[in-house]
């Protein structure tokens, strides 16, 4: 069961920031697949 906790906004002033960091996390996972791939081989 989920609880409802603190809520958090996005403070509009930010949304240029908020749109690179969104660029940025959009393509990690061509760098960090292959790292859980392989951490999945060790850990399972």
């Amino acid at each position: 069961m989920v609880r409802p906790g603190v809520a958090f906004a996005p403070i509009p002033a930010n949304h240029a920031l908020y749109q690179r960091m969104g660029e940025v996390y959009a393509g990690s996972t061509r760098h960090t697949d292959e790292v859980y791939r392989e951490s999945y081989e060790i850990f399972g």
